[in-house]
């Protein structure tokens, strides 16, 4: 690599620009100012759950939490305990590791979570290594610095709370000295001051000795200061008396200027020559967002969390500019690029090539064989983490053992869930979630959670599920649900009733003030709408989803006030507080295109259609904006890229899965099948196998596929990651328990079913999972996909309600015809299923 960069990325806990912008202005934040000044900034979504040790390890890895796998706060080990989760539980290489490959070498300090500290090339200290009692200072944990000759000069930097005297607490309060000793939020001060000045140290250590390539340092001390005291930061919170006011009101802006001053010194010790990225995972609710009071659920503190944080960067090669779109999966790319390495492909984000001066291509990569490490296991400085974890109220866990890991374990699979349905992988979070709500009963929270999903993806099932759910778990969530029902039906008065029943007993939420301002509009009573969502726009600044709807209204030409100008107003501010919101960009578009400003209007399309791709119905409204302008060229292209849009039906699924008993079903329907019949039928398949060995070519010629289109194909799991990206697919998915196939592809090779139990080969069964799941998760994410997927044993058994879900679903397909569903049952065989454990 010539001229190899230097890169400082700097991570603060739940920065936000709803207090950073006051402070710049004041002049309070000068080394940050600096960097602005010199560089690019803008907002950073975060993704979902907000979580922080989730956050920053995608941050890190470049993928989202249910794939890297550090899901929760805490885990439960081998030995069935639990402790803080470790950054040895990653299932995906962070980025340090991936540039250590090719002789970068980086310092990583303090990363959430990053024990035990591993080897990046420099000095690691762990997330674990300010964890220590209030009473004395511990010895250092053991893990908690790499390489272990650089633990005794490490120690000696950190710092205890018992050091942190008046004078150090002086500028976070108005008056220190006559505060009581024993006060909880003097005291919560200190102890953060004391583990940021111990990361802080080890940082500037770690850059003032070392030859280094990056430097990567984590502070958690805006977050903690957040919550200990922003129900105390101006404006005066109603629930908050004078006196408490008075008393603690300084603390988070005496926060952000403690960071700015050990940026300085970062920034000091970097060079002019260092590129910086300066970020934070998420932001935090500020004025009339602030809650008064936190439910008391896993994670709960979690709920003041705000969905943008910050980014700042600047460097030799990046430009100066205001930058938008940009989530938290778009650092770990980002940093490869910087380094000239090839991206991988399963990485969601994208490389932020606008910030660079020029436009260098990259490369990408397959990094499957990437295998993660393994963790020491000593204990030492867990049970301070634990203690710090529940100070802040991020867990509660049960003092039953039993009831702890159980909860433990729930919870971790309750974040996955809400992770894949973050990235729009709503069938693989149905199937998590109806396994979650069998394994737990009684949870109501899974529950709701379960019927939340039920909504989108299987509608048939909501209503039985709805009154269910309730029944067994009355609660404020159950009149949210009973009133989306309503509304749905049309009921507006009776969705009213129970959304505002929720108004009496919560806090107001984006979701409840979306819920009520819908059920207004829908119901034609625009007045009643303006009046609910005008205040509510005004004090949550922040809340792009009120903008959205008032464009509605003022858009609406049933409304006596129409007024497309103001309509057009409040969607460029819904793009302006959320830019990554397509519908308030297609609303631009149209409002627009009404107004004839058909240059404006093509690239609000051209923008959405980036977001939300092969939108048939927009595909045409941007072709005839761009006919206005005379671009005839462009008109055709996009008319064409209409006009082909009909899809491939894909019958996908591991060999033995019922793939050839599906191709049979569809083409009795009377869908032509793509088979060239060379594979003839045998006891295993006596109806034949429907196959062609075009398939086996997919990996470098898709010439063939054009020929396919409109038709029914089988295309088994492992050939779907060469899927030309160029056409739309429906894929129906058969599904059947891996030991069920396993067991049947080994009767296929002559083995004895006894023996095949004895001898059961595990390490497939697990392979077979994990490249399952990746495909259906690449699947999920294509935006020219539509996934169904099947149950093998629903097929056999139930076979009549799976032919006509068929009938139904494919209904437009070319030559679907719902008439023959006898003659599709014919085909299923339930002698065939044989193979069961």
């Amino acid at each position: 690599m010539k001229n190899k960069p230097k890169l400082l990325l700097v991570g603060w806990d739940a920065a936000d620009w709803s207090i950073i912008q006051p402070l710049l202005s004041q002049g309070k934040l000068p080394a940050l100012a600096e960097v602005i000044d010199n560089g690019f900034h803008g907002k950073l979504a975060s993704l979902q759950p907000m979580l922080s040790p989730l956050l920053w390890t995608s941050i890190a890895t470049g993928v989202r939490p249910h794939e890297h796998g550090v899901l929760n706060f805490v885990e439960v080990d081998e030995s069935n305990e639990i402790r803080a989760v470790r950054g040895s539980s990653r299932r995906y290489p962070a980025f340090w590791e991936i540039l250590k490959e090719s002789g970068v070498n980086s310092n990583i300090i303090g990363w959430w979570p990053s024990h035990p500290a591993e080897d990046a090339g420099g000095i690691s200290v762990s997330n674990f290594f300010t964890r220590s009692s209030d009473e004395q200072l511990d010895p250092l944990p053991i893990g908690s610095v790499y390489p272990a000759s650089e633990e005794a000069t490490m120690d000696e930097l950190r710092v205890h709370v018992s050091e942190i005297t008046a004078r150090i607490l002086a500028p976070f309060f108005s008056d220190v000295e006559e505060i009581s000793g024993s006060d909880s939020v003097v005291s919560g001060v200190a102890r953060i001051i004391a583990q940021t000045s111990s990361i802080h140290a080890a940082a500037t250590e770690a850059m003032a000795r070392e030859d280094w390539d990056i430097t990567a340092v984590y502070y958690d001390a805006i977050d903690h200061f957040k919550h200990l005291a922003m129900a105390y930061h101006p404006p005066q919170n109603d629930s908050v008396s004078d006196d408490d006011f008075e008393k603690y009101n300084k603390v988070v802006v005496a926060g952000y200027r403690f960071h700015d001053m050990m940026l300085d010194r970062l920034l000091d010790l970097a060079g002019e020559d260092c590129h910086i990225l300066l970020v934070s995972d998420h932001g935090f609710a500020t004025g009339k967002e602030r809650m008064n009071s936190i439910p008391e659920i896993p994670g709960g503190p979690a709920l003041e969390h705000h969905p943008y944080g910050v980014i700042v960067g600047a460097g030799p090669q990046w430009k100066s500019q205001q930058i938008f779109g940009h989530s938290l999966l778009d650092i770990c790319p980002a940093i490869l690029h910087l380094f000239e390495q090839p991206i991988s492909k399963k990485m969601t984000g994208r490389v932020p090539q606008e910030w660079w001066n020029d436009s260098r291509s990259f490369n990408t990569i397959d990094r499957s064989d990437w295998q993660p490490r393994t963790s020491v296991s000593s204990e030492s400085g867990s049970k301070e983490m634990l203690a710090d974890l529940e100070r802040i109220g991020y867990i509660d866990l049960p003092k039953n053992h039993g009831e702890a890991v159980l909860q433990v374990l729930g919870d971790t699979r309750f974040n996955s869930i809400v992770s894949m349905l973050d990235g729009g992988l709503w069938q693989s979070a149905w199937t998590e979630s109806k396994r979650l709500v069998h394994d737990y009963p009684n949870s109501p929270r899974y529950a709701y959670q379960h019927l939340g999903i039920a909504l989108v993806v299987s509608p048939g099932e909501y209503e039985d599920l709805l009154r269910n759910t309730i029944d067994r778990f009355p609660s404020a969530t159950g009149e949210y649900y009973l009133g989306l029902h309503a509304l749905k039906h049309g009921f507006h008065e009776k969705a009213l009733e129970h959304f505002q029943a929720i108004l009496k007993s919560i806090s107001l939420s984006p979701a409840l003030a979306i819920a009520v301002g819908r059920t207004w509009i829908q119901a034609g009573r625009f007045e009643d709408a303006l009046n609910w969502l005008l205040p509510i726009h005004d004090q949550y600044e922040r809340w792009p989803e009120t903008s959205y709807l008032l464009s509605s209204v003022y858009g609406d030409e049933k409304y006596e006030g129409f007024m497309v100008e103001r309509a057009l107003d409040y969607a460029l501010e819904a793009v302006r507080r959320r830019y990554f919101y397509p519908e308030a960009h297609l609303q631009i578009a149209r409002l627009a295109y009404r107004m004839e400003e058909w240059n404006a209007a093509s690239t609000a399309y051209q923008v959405y259609l980036q977001m939300a791709p092969d939108h048939k119905q927009v595909l045409s409204e941007l072709a005839d904006s761009l006919e206005k302008m005379g671009k005839w060229k462009e008109a055709i292209a996009w008319r064409h890229h209409q006009e082909n849009e009909t899809p491939t039906l894909i019958v996908t699924g591991w060999p033995r899965s019922g793939t050839s008993m599906m191709m049979q079903v569809l083409n009795a329907l009377g869908i032509e099948v793509y088979t060239d019949d060379e594979r003839s039928s045998d006891e295993s398949n006596p109806k034949g196998y429907f196959e062609t060995e075009e398939v086996k070519k997919l990996s470098y010629d898709s010439s063939w596929m054009d020929k396919a289109t409109g038709k029914a194909l089988k295309i088994v799991v492992p050939h779907l990651q060469f899927l030309p990206g160029d056409r739309n697919y429906v894929v129906i998915w058969m599904s059947r328990p891996t030991t069920e196939i396993i067991l049947s592809q080994e009767k296929m090779l002559g083995k004895e079913e006894s023996e095949i139990k004895k001898y059961f080969p595990f390490a497939k069964a697990m392979q077979i999972e994990r490249d399952g799941a990746e495909a259906k998760r690449r699947l999920e994410e294509m935006g020219n996909v539509k996934l169904m997927e099947v149950e093998f044993e629903d097929c056999i058994l139930q076979s009549k309600s799976v032919v006509e879900m068929l009938c139904n679903q494919l209904r437009n397909f070319p030559g679907m015809q719902s008439s023959k569903i006898e003659s599709a049952l014919n085909q299923i065989d339930a002698g065939l299923y044989r193979s069961r454990l």
